[in-house]
């Protein structure tokens, strides 16, 4: 197949007028093919990039101010997860959203789930000592202060399956969320 009006293409060499003479319509722009005759065109997709954080600032009517995603996505198996972290229009929420959970988690509790359990480790963690981040450093360690270990942590993450899990599997189920299923591009295993 050859693209209409490409360089290949039979009507490229022809005048405007020349073109309407032989029946082609007049606003006629090309750029699509011609197959066992009928048209076709190639729409291009845009695709997120995988294992790369991405900052999508949202419209002031929107819920939240800032969603940062990342499609994490494993090279050895091809499986692949969306993770969000979502800052809302007031600065005092941060909130992930993780797969199979169907609740969006504080973002210290999801810290805290992942071993980081006092507030020095979370300040650690971050790393960013500044006016500006303060505030946010200290929501995030607000939000989760009702929760004090990691299985705490764990515990609460796995009330929100959205599978029906028995509660004494609940734990179990939100540490194989966390550790497998956040980012597989990394290839953490449960521990």
């Amino acid at each position: 197949p050859v693209m209409v009006y490409s360089e290949l293409c039979n009507l490229n060499a022809l005048s405007k007028q020349d073109r309407i003479n032989k029946g082609e319509c007049e606003y006629d722009k090309g750029g699509y093919f011609i197959i066992k005759g009928k048209e076709r065109a190639l729409i291009g997709q845009i695709r997120n990039i995988y294992n790369q954080v991405m900052v999508i600032q949202q419209k002031e009517s929107e819920k939240y101010k800032y969603i940062s995603e990342i499609r994490s996505m494993s090279e050895e198996t091809g499986h692949s997860t969306l993770i969000q972290l979502k800052i809302s229009n007031d600065d005092r929420k941060i909130e992930f959203t993780i797969p199979y959970i169907n609740k969006q988690i504080p973002a210290g509790i999801i810290l805290k789930a992942l071993g980081y359990t006092t507030d020095k480790e979370i300040k650690q963690l971050i790393n960013l000592d500044s006016e500006i981040t303060e505030p946010y450093i200290n929501y995030i360690i607000r939000d989760s202060f009702f929760i004090q270990t990691k299985d705490d942590a764990l515990e609460y993450i796995g009330k929100f399956s959205i599978h029906m899990i028995k509660e004494s599997k609940q734990k179990d189920y939100a540490r194989q969320v966390v550790y497998t299923e956040m980012f597989p591009h990394l290839g953490i295993t449960s521990t």
